[in-house]
């Protein structure tokens, strides 16, 4: 009797046992996801690069990321770098600039458009242009370091800065900073002033707020120093409006409306209040020099002292990382909600207004 207890026994914890490891995997079964769906999606980027048709690295040329439904993901200038969402398509978009006529991807494709799908992964894609036969020397890694100092020799920091070539703005900063650069080729650096510190010139002697650098072929570190304090004979200001010079050219600057930020980039103005912000604007001659620099808002900037009947070029700045935050105001159209072509031609007398978005956590102001 007691051998048959035991049998029974035994029997019992393998059918207990046995139904144990049904209802598992009937739980597990029940669990599983279906193969097209995925637990929390991870972002990844695009990296838009350029060179030219001998493979060397060129930069600062116009790119745009649009989603599926042709809404702006980001736009910037080359090298590029915008988030997106693994498995989602985009269009990818990269115009042609001065010399340089945009001429296929790097994988083949000819059209200045191109489709593609994220991945997981990183992604780099490369424009390549034809500059005409007047290719970029390449050279080592440069840098080219900017300190801002007062007029006593103090060092201050938190001072506008931007890198550019060709007339397009490719880097900013807010001192004391850095810009990475490639050798072989020649850059522009402006100072901005801020508050009640004026730029006054560069430390070399220059006072045009405007300061070309030819970096050599071979690797090398470049110092500027922007000295602030004095007058100023640029028309830099952030009151938005010179005060010197006859005839004009108008920006304003203006935000388009959307529940993270204020509806002004002034204290006030017709659509609402703001925090008393102002963004950054460069004038070109019709040579692609930079000429002047001012801040403007709502109530508007004008450049003063131009030529009649001359034809200049206006480029409003993104601003990256605006003001130390995490976020980016960064340019989207003019004022006729469909032009959104940077530097914009204009002649003495007219006037632009420049809309702006905010990306990276904008929030309230």
């Amino acid at each position: 009797m007691r051998i048959l207890a035991n049998s029974h026994s035994e029997s019992k914890s393998q059918m207990i046992r046995i139904v144990l490891v049904v209802m598992l995997l009937s739980i597990s079964a029940a669990v599983v996801l279906p193969l097209n769906v995925t637990h929390a999606q991870a972002g990844s980027q695009l990296t838009v690069a350029s060179q030219n048709t001998g493979g060397a690295m060129i930069t600062g040329y116009m790119t745009v990321l649009y989603d599926s439904s042709g809404g702006v993901v980001a736009s910037g200038f080359t090298p590029e770098t915008a988030s997106t969402t693994p498995g989602q398509a985009y269009t990818v978009m990269a115009e042609s600039y001065g010399s340089c006529t945009f001429t296929e991807w790097s994988n083949g494709v000819t059209s200045d458009s191109m489709s593609f799908t994220a991945t997981s992964s990183a992604q780099t894609l490369t424009a390549v242009y034809n500059c005409g036969g007047s290719s970029v020397v390449s050279g080592g890694s440069s840098t080219i370091n900017i300190s801002t100092v007062n007029a006593a020799g103090s060092s201050i920091s938190g001072y506008y800065i931007t890198l550019s070539q060709n007339g397009a703005q490719i880097s900013s900063c807010f001192s004391i900073c850095t810009f990475p650069v490639n050798g072989g080729q020649t850059y522009q650096v402006a100072a901005s002033s801020f508050g009640s510190e004026i730029f006054n010139h560069w430390q070399n002697g220059s006072s045009t707020g405007i300061e070309t650098v030819n970096v050599p072929s071979a690797s090398t570190t470049i110092g500027l120093t922007a000295v602030y304090g004095g007058s100023s004979t640029t028309t830099t200001n952030t009151t938005g409006t010179s005060s010197t010079g006859s005839g004009g050219i108008t920006v304003y600057a203006s935000r388009i409306s959307a529940g993270y930020w204020a509806p002004c980039f002034a204290t006030t103005c017709s659509a609402g209040t703001g925090p008393g912000a102002s963004m950054f604007f460069v004038l070109y001659d019709s040579s692609m020099n930079a000429v002047q620099t001012g801040f403007a808002n709502e109530n508007g900037y004008t450049f003063t002292g131009l030529t009649a009947g001359a034809t200049y070029y206006v480029y409003p700045a993104d601003c990256d990382l605006c003001h130390g935050s995490t976020h980016d105001v960064l340019f989207q159209y003019w004022g006729d909600n469909t032009s959104t072509i940077r530097p914009m031609a204009v002649t003495v007398g007219q006037s632009l207004d420049a809309w702006f978005s905010c990306t990276n956590g904008c929030g309230g102001t």
